[in-house]
């Protein structure tokens, strides 16, 4: 623990310390960064950039799905328990629905980004058109690789002006929703399934399929966009805006919760730091320096300085 605790003062002086003047330490030998405020409590610059995706107008839930064509698809994580029981279950409730599985209609697999054709996704769109879907149920999502692989087919249904809702396991709702909203569906509508679909034997599935799955679906299809998904949308103007006022402790912690940092200790990125740093490069604080995948954010001369204040660098890195 000291040697840790020694290793990352020592690389604070390296970076930074060379560049503290003297006049700036008071009598007990704690310097002050450029550009830092006298205030405890500091009011601080977001380190995340605008998103280059553009958000789309999402279509309008249905009123209920009773005579509507259906696409049940993907395959993943017990899709072959699961989906036959959604298929029944609709049939049950709304028998003159048409219900199809993804052996007739395929699905998109993940979503490319901006500019990668994919045919697997344009042959899932023109099935979507061709067969007159009104709504996409789209599962399961319980790994990595296969949240955002069936997120994709709900993407697919909104850019198509289709209503859609996927299916995931507790763990993996966060991750189809960042998949969905990296690609411009701000407010993506999640089944949540009680547990691990693997760790769960079959009649445990059915019966959560039909008791808590099942439920779900039929609400995250029928009915309208709430105030509280409009209002939880985040907020694509961050960037140049105040997102936090507080001492290092609380900066620290609201950036380590918006998954801001790698979880060690930031400067925190004070309009003042930042204008500091700005000052040794010929780039405009709009200027986009680079869009950086998975999520597309613009990297902007601002923005690098943030993150820059963020590390502890010394301004003149701006060079």
């Amino acid at each position: 623990m000291f040697k840790t605790y020694t290793v990352v003062l020592l690389l604070f002086f390296i970076c930074c310390g060379q560049n503290v003047m003297a006049d700036a330490c008071d009598e007990s030998g704690v310097c002050k960064l450029p550009g830092a405020s006298s205030e405890q409590e500091n009011a601080v610059l977001s380190p995340a950039g605008k998103s280059s995706i553009k958000a789309i107008k999402q279509p309008s839930r249905l009123t209920t799905l009773k005579g509507k064509n259906i696409a049940i698809v993907g395959g993943s994580f017990m899709a072959s328990v699961t989906h036959p029981e959604l298929k029944r279950l609709i049939l049950r409730d709304y028998p003159d629905a048409k219900v199809y599985v993804l052996s007739e209609i395929g699905s998109a697999g993940p979503w490319p980004g901006p500019g990668v054709i994919r045919r697997q996704k344009d042959d899932f769109i023109h099935n979507l058109k061709r067969l007159k879907i009104d709504a996409v149920i789209s599962g399961n999502g319980g790994c990595g690789l296969c949240t955002p692989k069936e997120m994709g087919s709900c993407i697919a249904a909104e850019y198509s002006g289709i209503p859609s809702v996927m299916i995931a396991a507790p763990g993996f709702s966060d991750q189809a929703k960042l998949a969905a909203r990296t690609a411009g569906v701000m407010i993506p509508r999640i089944a949540i399934y009680p547990g691990a679909f693997s760790a769960h034997t079959r009649d445990e599935l059915l019966k959560n399929t039909r008791n808590i799955l099942y439920p779900q679906i039929v609400k995250a299809l029928s009915e309208p966009f709430s105030e509280t998904e409009k209002s939880s949308v985040e907020s694509n103007n961050t960037a140049n805006e105040i997102v936090y006022k507080g001492n290092l402790d609380e900066i620290n912690l609201y950036f380590t919760q918006n998954g801001w940092t790698d979880g060690l200790p930031i400067i925190p990125p004070t309009p003042e730091r930042v204008a500091e740093f700005l000052k040794y490069t010929d780039y405009k604080p709009d200027d986009v320096i680079a869009v950086i995948p998975p999520v597309y954010r613009k990297a902007t001369a601002k923005l690098v300085a943030v993150n820059g204040v963020m590390a502890g660098c010394p301004p003149e890195y701006m060079l």
